[in-house]
């Protein structure tokens, strides 16, 4: 959804998404405050977490260029 969303709109193009694998970076996983995965943060402030969908994937991209 995030890459034809990229796609679609050629501002959300440049927006680096980190991911953060409980398996992989336990260290930094453990510090975020979330119920479901996926999670959504813009720096270090929670957006959403749980089933994404193209409207709050997007939502994320807009608040991520303010």
């Amino acid at each position: 959804m995030v890459e034809a969303l990229k796609q679609k709109n050629p501002e959300y193009k440049d927006i680096d998404i980190e991911i953060i694998d409980e398996d992989n970076r336990p260290d930094e996983y453990k510090h975020l405050d979330h119920y479901y995965v996926p999670a959504y943060y813009i720096d270090g402030k929670h957006i959403f977490d749980g089933v994404p969908s193209f409207e709050l994937i997007e939502k994320v991209l807009k608040e991520s260029i303010n």
